[in-house]
């Protein structure tokens, strides 16, 4: 059995900062940083503290990329501030002026627990059975609508992976916005399976000479407005491609070997002759 005691320890964080944590919208990978945080500065009776990656990594058992990365966005939330030094060397420090935090923070709802306290038996009895069937369907509804946020911060995070493994993007170029455009593509232009079309488009990228996440987000524009859905639409788009290359390459309009042999060369007609 653990054993845990106040004398071993502990970390003192005001009520107020707590409240406000709970309430706000941060991936599993940025929670599990934060107490890292915590548990560094407020644990030591520090406001600021130095660790490196390789720290976090450990005390977290997160990637080293995506704790660079997931510190980033903190940072541009204004919840950390993180003085690099040298490499993964960084100064840490929490911000608890929450008014500054740029997230969005759920509103109050009003506690009804003396309510629930002081009710009699009978007003309980009165509950119908449509009351608690809604509750019940609306926090399944919940449920489902957090998973679907932890899931797309985790599909998110996989394809910036890929960009950065990709060269197509550097660790000071992933912010907010391109968050942004990446979740716009998974939730909103309608591809079976969006991560695999995004990775599509990050290949065909890192092939040619663009190599920048505008040009993999103009390509999966044009598969949008293209009608493509899915891997196999797009093969079968590049194989229509592919063939109509070919046919316009064969197409010509030049005189074939007979006819040039029977036309004399001509400096004064309607025909031009060969040089």
């Amino acid at each position: 059995m653990a054993d845990v005691q106040l004398e071993h320890g502990y970390t003192r964080i005001a009520n107020d900062i707590l409240e406000h944590i709970a309430r706000i919208k941060l991936s599993p990978t940025q929670y599990r940083i934060l107490f890292l945080v915590w548990r560094c500065t407020y644990g030591f009776q520090k406001k600021e503290h130095d660790m490196s990656l390789s720290f976090i990594s450990e005390g977290t058992g997160l990637d080293k990329r995506n704790i660079r990365r997931e510190l980033k966005v903190l940072e541009d939330k204004k919840i950390i501030h993180q003085n690099i030094k040298n490499g993964s060397y960084r100064k840490l420090s929490f911000n608890k002026n929450y008014d500054q935090w740029l997230v969005e923070i759920e509103p109050w709802v009003k506690s009804t627990m003396g309510e629930t306290d002081n009710a009699t038996m009978g007003e309980t009895d009165n509950a119908t059975m449509g009351e608690t069937d809604n509750q019940k369907r609306n926090n399944k509804e919940n449920i489902k609508k957090k998973d679907v946020v932890v899931k797309g911060d985790i599909a998110v995070n996989r394809i910036l992976d890929i960009l950065e493994k990709s060269k197509i993007l550097g660790e000071k170029e992933i912010t907010e916005f391109l968050r942004d455009d990446i979740a716009d593509v998974i939730d909103n232009f309608g591809f079976d399976q969006p991560e695999e079309m995004i990775i599509a488009a990050i290949k065909e990228t890192a092939r040619g000479n663009g190599k920048t996440w505008l040009y993999v987000y103009k390509k999966l524009v044009a598969w949008k407005k293209q009608g493509v859905k899915s891997i196999a639409d797009l093969e079968n788009l590049q194989g229509e491609e592919v063939q109509n290359n070919g046919k316009k390459y064969r197409r010509g309009t030049g005189r074939t070997a007979g006819e040039s042999k029977k036309e004399p060369f001509n400096f004064f007609g309607d025909k031009v002759g060969r040089y």
